[in-house]
């Protein structure tokens, strides 16, 4: 599929995953938060290896939501670092609020109500950026890897972490049918509603290769782009390093 045609439908998506998030921000939260093993255990671990996270830097979540992922950085800074985290859905933040309360790491992390495509912040305030499945719910991906690498100071990482695209054909079809049936039908019995449940596959057929979100990596500037497949290539992670500005 050309990129093109992914730009032509992700407006709408966008709209449907403001939704989604507002409506489902407290059962996401109570019903696949903390219990949520597959971000956790793998995935979060994963993107903290490659953002090269140190103890005392400053570092942004872009689409924090409830603020899991914004945990595992806090643990990882410590102290006296400091974790940004931006979303566009308030009450996903809301949540996320209580939760730092919960964990005492309130002076460690500040949740803020923003646009990925218009990222609050000056140039180069970060030592790094990760965003974790965000890049789905964006009109313009580009866009949002640009402001990534524009508040990261030279020579730090953006990272992402996305569904992907899976390569065996039988992996691919029960990967499908998993979003396409059981999902919506999980979120029915849990929250009541499988109109927000059915924006995900939705998301994910208009979602563009693992291998061209690396090419956009590389079309705003970011320099040695690589990317990893994880769990039968259902999730990609993305890295790319700020360059160096020339004097």
């Amino acid at each position: 599929m050309a990129e093109q045609e992914h730009s032509l439908e992700r407006p709408d998506l966008n709209r449907a995953a403001q939704e989604a998030w507002d409506q489902n921000a407290a059962c996401w939260d109570g019903r696949f938060g903390e219990g949520n093993d597959f971000q956790l255990v793998l995935i979060g671990p994963a993107a903290e290896r490659l953002l090269q996270v140190q103890p005392g830097e400053a570092v942004l979540d872009v689409a924090c939501g409830t603020a899991m992922l914004s945990r595992e950085l806090a643990l990882a800074v410590g102290p006296g670092g400091q974790v940004v985290g931006v979303d566009f859905c308030a009450p996903m933040l809301a949540v996320g609020r209580r939760n730092l309360a919960r964990w005492g790491l309130e002076d460690v992390v500040s949740l803020v109500e923003g646009d990925a495509q218009r990222l609050p912040f000056a140039d180069g305030a970060f030592a790094g950026a990760v965003s974790g499945f965000a890049l789905r719910n964006v009109p313009d991906i580009k866009r949002v890897l640009a402001e990534m690498g524009r508040v990261v100071r030279p020579g730090g990482r953006v990272v992402t972490l996305e569904f992907a695209k899976p390569r065996a054909p039988v992996f691919k079809e029960l990967y499908n049918f998993y979003f396409d049936r059981v999902v919506p039908l999980v979120g029915r019995l849990v929250s009541g509603a499988d109109g927000p449940y059915r924006y995900l596959p939705r998301s994910l057929k208009a979602f563009p290769h693992q291998r061209e979100i690396a090419g956009m990596f590389a079309a705003v500037g970011l320099a040695d782009v690589r990317y990893f497949e994880l769990m039968g290539a259902t999730v990609a992670v993305h890295v790319g390093t700020v360059a160096e500005k020339l004097d």
